[in-house]
């Protein structure tokens, strides 16, 4: 994606969660720049809270796991690339959102239902040669899933536009445990509990995930609705 933006002097849009996942990316893609897999391209993180957060992960080292200690021995800044900027004021955000060339832009927020990204999506999403990268799960209702999913026109800052740009995707992000993982950790539990709520995630995930419980444990599974209620005794 960054090779093929170097090559057509284009940018690429990056909708990232401020902590934790935008630091994962810039991690990622000073990985690859050192490696020589891709060009060295600007790199813009525009957000404040995503700024902030990369100087409280770049000033706790001893807090990392052990690879980050072991990038460590080579690199004092793992979360910059070898050309990034951070945008901090609306000023900076303004300039970057005019600005032309090949760059990479990292901004809030992930689902691209606020923050600075909209400002970014109203000029490329029109742009043919631009590309939106999706880094994480994109929820029901919010622009990032109807990009996403690959509708043509939609509404930013009241006003539609055509969506030409190019969209991928890159999975593998989720901090959130698969259904494997959440049935180990109920393997841990001492005993069994009288019963088992589903609160979290899309209708057809929650009932799978229910599904796998039950399957697994034989124990009583609720996918809670929105409204319901339930006495807990």
């Amino acid at each position: 994606i960054i090779r093929n933006a170097a090559q057509h002097n284009s940018a690429v849009l990056i909708p990232a969660f401020a902590v934790g996942r935008a630091q994962e990316i810039l991690y990622l893609i000073r990985e690859l720049e050192d490696e020589k897999r891709i060009p060295i391209l600007p790199v813009c993180l525009d957000s404040p809270m995503a700024s902030a957060a990369t100087r409280a992960y770049a000033a706790r080292t001893e807090e990392q796991d052990d690879e980050y200690a072991g990038v460590l021995k080579h690199t004092q800044t793992p979360l910059a690339t070898h050309s990034m900027m951070a945008c901090t004021t609306r000023e900076d955000s303004k300039r970057l959102n005019n600005a032309v060339g090949a760059r990479v832009i990292i901004a809030a927020s992930g689902m691209m239902n606020g923050g600075r990204v909209l400002h970014h999506a109203l000029r490329l999403l029109p742009d043919q040669n631009a590309t939106v990268v999706f880094v994480g799960y994109q929820a029901a209702g919010t622009l990032g899933r109807r990009v996403s999913d690959g509708e043509k026109e939609v509404k930013v800052f009241g006003q539609w536009i055509p969506v030409r740009c190019h969209i991928e995707k890159i999975g593998g992000f989720s901090a959130h445990a698969d259904w494997k993982e959440v049935i180990r950790w109920l393997e841990g539990m001492p005993s069994a509990p009288k019963r088992v709520f589903v609160t979290h995630g899309e209708p057809d995930a929650a009932q799978a995930m229910a599904g796998h419980i039950r399957d697994r444990f034989g124990w009583t599974i609720e996918v809670a609705q929105y409204g319901e209620k339930f006495e807990l005794t």
